[in-house]
Formats: C-alpha cells, structure tokens, sequence
C-alpha cells in the first residue's frame, strides 16, 4: 500500500470511529429530547444512570485503541501524529474519565 493511501486509510478509519460516537450520542439525546431544560441540563438527566454511562464509556474506549494505533504506525504523517497525541487523545482520555467520574457519583 502506498503510504499516501496508508493515511487516507488511517484517518478514514479514526473519522468513522469519531461519526459512530456522534450518532451514538445523538441518539441518545433524541431519547431524551422529551426533557426540558438547556443540553447539558438533558445530557444530565439522560446520563445520570450508570448503564448509559456504562454503554457510553464502551463505545468510547476502542477510539484510545485506534488513536494509539495510528500514533504507532510509521506511515501516518507526523502532522497527523501531531493532532492525534496533541487533541484528540487527551480530548478523549478526559472524556472517559469524566463519564467513569459520573458513574462513580451514582454508585
């Protein structure tokens, strides 16, 4: 594979990882669309139970996977590398560990 098409190959992976994570959450926020009240005050109701958070965390976790895999593979361009170690990841990383904090309030 050419390296040009190894980094198409990659972001086209990492961005149907991140559309999944959109749709996913914009369906749970339908689910929710019932309740009144700004979006973080509908994300709050929808997330306050541990198994959406439960289902949240799992859909976010293997992004870390592909994120890392990316950073390893030696033909990823740098400037790619560069957002992925430097946005994305921490980015995703605080994700998770706020929706393992939310769920450790409900227990």
């Amino acid at each position: 594979m050419k390296k040009a098409d190894a980094i198409t190959s990659t972001c086209n992976a990492l961005l149907r990882g991140e559309l999944s994570a959109i749709a996913t959450y914009h369906q749970a926020i339908g689910k929710s669309a019932g309740n009144s009240g700004n979006r973080r005050g509908r994300g709050a109701t929808l997330f306050g139970e541990s198994p959406a958070l439960t289902t949240l965390q799992r859909g976010e976790e293997p992004g870390i996977t592909e994120f890392e895999k990316a950073l390893a593979d030696d033909d990823v361009d740098e400037s790619v590398k560069e957002l992925t170690r430097d946005e994305l990841l921490p980015a995703l990383r605080d994700h998770l560990f706020e929706l393992e904090r939310s769920k450790s309030k409900i227990v």
